[in-house]
């Protein structure tokens, strides 16, 4: 596993004078997919995830070897803004249940904070975990 050196990244934004940003490892990432356009995915197990924030925008860095990523051809075509829906009539949650138990873990909340989390995020488990973040700093 590639795992990255915060110390290393630090001494070069400093270098760059952007020593201010918060550079946070992503604990617990066991794979992220990135889905394209074409309904083709690109997946990365075990990756090194860190999260910074710049001028508002948030930023990921993923880092992992090159043999734990791999290219998934389209399954289905990517519908923004629509749920997707089984045969059988059945609606098809945009989250798993190792989501929700992921969002629990990394924010301490409930299973029902955690899907409503998901479902206002649309399956997203990171944009999930920062809502809660945001939610309970907030409180």
């Amino acid at each position: 596993m590639c795992a990255f050196n915060p110390r290393k990244l630090r001494k070069m934004l400093k270098n760059l004078d952007l020593s201010n940003l918060r550079l946070e490892e992503v604990p617990n990432v066991v794979k992220v997919e990135i889905v394209l356009r074409d309904g083709s995915r690109i997946v990365i197990d075990a990756p090194a995830v860190a999260r910074m924030n710049i001028g508002g925008l948030v930023v990921f860095q993923i880092q992992a070897q090159s043999s734990s990523i791999r290219r998934e051809e389209k399954s289905q075509p990517v519908i923004q803004g629509q749920a997707l829906i089984m045969s059988s009539g059945e609606e098809k949650k945009p989250y798993t249940d190792e989501d929700v138990e992921l969002v629990m873990q990394e924010t301490g909340c409930s299973r029902e904070e955690a899907i409503r989390a998901l479902e206002e995020t649309k399956g997203d488990i990171a944009e999930a975990i920062m809502l809660l973040r945001e939610r309970k700093s907030g409180s």
